[in-house]
Parts: structure tokens; sequence; C-alpha cells
């Protein structure tokens, strides 16, 4: 699956209709991160750089790869992204893209993407279409899951495939919290509701290339 495609679908849920959900204080996610968090390779990574009052998202050109693109619609983005709070879009020359912000803009637009995930959590588990899933938890910083299902209806469904929607949101996030590339893992178990044995395990982004 190209890397693109991925953003693409993480970033309508950012800009267009993250939405607010309702309070859940014990899914709450405490910030991580220093003051600056900034990586290295600037060619192939995310950067988040935390400055004294705006903080710097750096988005590099491999991640807006889409087959049947020529270029990057940076108009639409910038757009989207000003309706969002976000001040400044910029198009570098290497092809990647540079959002800058204000830190409670920063902060809020990860809330979203947080309360985001809450509510794709309620919506699989109430999916009467996705009846094997009963129930999704996750860890402080959503990049790991476990969803409890019905192991036999599981098994005999196509249920998974409704799963990717949350890997996508989770990666995103993590990104936007400047972690590295390289470190950016999700980790999906399938556990069954009547025995809580975990029966499959994946790890995304390496489960795309196999």
């Amino acid at each position: 699956m190209k890397k693109g495609i991925v953003l693409l679908l993480v970033l309508s849920l950012l800009f267009t209709s993250v939405g607010c959900s309702k309070d859940n204080t014990n899914n709450e996610v405490e910030s991580q991160g220093k003051n600056e968090v900034e990586n290295q390779s600037k060619g192939d990574s995310i950067e988040v750089d935390k400055k004294l009052t705006n903080v710097e998202v750096t988005i590099p050109a491999s991640f807006f790869e889409l087959d049947g693109e020529e270029e990057l619609d940076i108009e639409q983005i910038t757009k989207d992204a000003k309706e969002e709070g976000v001040k400044e879009v910029k198009l570098n020359d290497d092809g990647s893209v540079t959002y800058t912000m204000s830190k409670d803009t920063h902060k809020k637009l990860l809330d979203d993407m947080k309360n985001a995930m809450l509510d794709s959590f309620d919506e699989l588990i109430n999916d009467e279409d996705i009846s094997s899933i009963k129930d999704i938890k996750s860890n402080k910083t959503y990049s790991e899951f476990d969803i409890v299902v019905n192991k036999d209806e599981f098994e005999n469904s196509f249920d998974g495939f409704a799963v990717l929607g949350i890997v996508f949101q989770s990666m995103f996030y993590q990104l936007f919290e400047g972690v590295e590339p390289d470190n950016n893992k999700v980790i999906v178990n399938f556990k069954d509701a009547d025995t809580e044995e975990i029966f499959n395990s994946i790890t995304y982004p390496d489960a795309f290339n196999q």
C-alpha cells in the first residue's frame, strides 16, 4: 500500500471531519515528548519542531506519493489546514510540506485525532455489520491495540479489514507527535473474548510489505 494513500486518508480525517467526541477519562492520552523533537534525516522523515511559541511539522514528499497524481494540490491542503487553525503551509523544494501552528493548535489537533480514534472504537463495536468485534482497548500512546472478538465468527468474516482505519489514524497520530518513521509501528492483537487468549498479532506497516 502506498504511503501517500495512507497519508491522504488520515489527512482527510484530520482536516475535514475530526470533530469532537464525548469525554472518556479512561482513555485520556498524556502528552509525550520533550520541548524539542526533531528527526535527523530530513529527506525521509517527519519532523516535529517544538519551538517557544510555534510548532512546525514537516511531512516528507514520500508520504504524498500517489499513483496517477503528478503534483500535490497544495492550495486545497493549505485551505483545509488553515480551517483547523494552522498558521502556514509551505511546499518545500524537496516536495515536503511544512505546517506551522501554535502550540495550542498542535495540542488541539492531537486531541482531535485522539477523539477521532475513540469514536472509531465505538463505531466498530456498535456496527451491526461487524458483529464479531466486541471491544477495543489501547495503550496510552495508541501504538498497540487489543481487538476483542468472537474468534469463530471473526475468522469466518472480513471484519479484520475494518481495523485498518484505526491503524492509519494511529500511524499519523504518532508521526504528528514526533515519532521517527522507522519507529512508527502499530501492533494489533486479536483476542478471543471467551478465553482472553491472543490468537493473532499483526505489526504495521510491516504487514503491508508481506
